[in-house]
């Protein structure tokens, strides 16, 4: 049914004479150029939300020939049918996004052979389910969709030998042991280059990205009990007892910069980076506290009264730059305002940030903008606590605007500030 209403927009395309992109097999696929919203609209059966199970013994019974599995959508639960809709990549590589847009961050990427159960539609845009915990968005012209059983569920096979299972999502974490190719893992959060995992042990831990395949093993849905339970700070870590706002600048209705050759907005940028630091401070035992965890405005002072109400120990706003006047301009600085504290958590987290973006310094020094700046931006100068606001890159260019809805530039950006920040509150 699914094939044959794609088959037949294709064909209505075609008659309205409007080109029907063709598949690639390259990293961007045909690099989701835009495609008008579908002549004909597909309704997409069962929303997929988070999965919800009372107990083990209820997971268990799953495994029967009829099968049914809770879900919360919206505070109901409601069952999910034995067939459900999923998607699969008709190119080596697409991209999976934050929001229906090709403007906005990459949260993963998706390899063919790979399926993901699918939540909506919005114009030629699928919402996938990633996780337990997560959504994003296909284009739909990248992808087909089919009918699976609903016992193929969100299992993640590796494609590695030796794959190394982390504490935390980073090498920098300690690793608590290699996991072998082919073991079946339960994907739980996906966190830039790293994805949290639930082994058969009911192990938690994180692996690298790329040592795993999605949707291509049916996951025993006994682990679906745990996959439910929210991201906790690790009450052993190097941070543990420490108290740090991350704030995402921008939001809602303040874009932030915006850029000119694709209409990228700040603010997306920004919170896609604050959320893999996150991940990286609560799993060092932080405790994490957001301005904003979605695409809403927060003021200038209420940012300021989180960071002084809870007695941060660091302050981290994380912005991104923009100079119209040189698209050649790039680089990462890192702002204080008069407080000697202040002061050395900014150039921690700028030392870091050199040595995770190699700046070359010696052929473009006259474009080349990094460092450590004294500015009396109202974050910082309201802050009673230790605060940073770091300008990850320039928006204004375009390559640094090309690299900022990636995965790379989130991981490299927030590990950047996570090494900066532990640097500085364990001195």
């Amino acid at each position: 049914m699914h094939s044959m209403i794609q088959k037949t927009f294709a064909v209505l395309l075609t008659i309205a004479g409007i080109a029907v992109p063709t598949q690639s097999a390259s990293h961007e696929p045909v690099k989701e150029q835009a495609i008008p919203t579908p002549i004909l609209t597909q309704t997409i059966p069962a929303a997929l939300k988070t999965f919800s199970l009372s107990s083990k013994k209820a997971a268990k019974d799953l495994n029967s020939s009829n099968i049914s599995m809770n879900l919360a959508t919206k505070g109901s639960e409601h069952s999910l049918p034995t067939y459900t809709t999923w998607l699969s990549p008709t190119a080596s590589v697409v991209n999976i996004r934050t929001q229906p847009s090709t403007d906005t961050p990459v949260l993963k990427e998706a390899h063919a052979g790979e399926s993901y159960p699918v939540i909506s539609q919005k114009g030629s845009w699928y919402e996938v389910a990633v996780s337990p915990h997560q959504t994003g968005w296909i284009a739909g012209w990248v992808a087909n969709t089919q009918s699976f059983h609903a016992a193929d569920s969100l299992g993640t096979i590796l494609n590695k030998d030796n794959v190394p299972l982390f504490a935390g999502p980073g090498n920098e974490f300690k690793m608590i042991r290699r996991l072998s190719k082919n073991t079946i893992v339960q994907p739980l959060f996906v966190s830039g280059d790293y994805v949290k995992v639930l082994d058969q042990q009911e192990q938690s831990g994180w692996i690298p990205i790329d040592s795993a395949n999605f949707g291509k093993e049916t996951v025993d849905s006994l682990w679906f009990a745990d996959a439910a339970t929210p991201v906790q700070a690790s009450p052993d870590g190097l941070l543990a007892g420490k108290t740090i706002v991350i704030d995402p600048g921008h939001g809602g209705k303040d874009t932030g910069a915006i850029g000119k050759i694709q209409p990228i907005d700040e603010k997306d940028i920004n919170l896609a980076v604050a959320k893999v630091l996150q991940q990286k401070l609560l799993a060092a035992g932080a405790h994490v506290i957001m301005t904003r965890t979605t695409d809403v405005f927060v003021s200038l002072a209420d940012r300021v009264k989180i960071s002084n109400e809870n007695h941060a120990d660091a302050f981290i706003s994380i912005h991104q730059n923009m100079y119209p006047d040189n698209p050649q301009m790039h680089g990462t600085m890192t702002y204080y305002y008069e407080s000697q504290q202040s002061h050395i958590l900014a150039h921690d987290i700028e030392e870091q940030a050199l040595k995770q973006f190699s700046f070359d310094k010696s052929n473009d020094t006259a474009n080349l903008r990094t460092g450590v700046n004294n500015d009396e931006l109202y974050v910082l100068h309201h802050n009673t606590q230790p605060a940073t606001l770091v300008e990850g890159l320039f928006l204004s260019n375009p390559k640094e605007l090309a690299d900022s809805v990636t995965t790379d530039y989130q991981e490299k950006m927030a590990d950047s500030i996570y090494k900066g920040v532990v640097q500085f509150l364990l001195k």
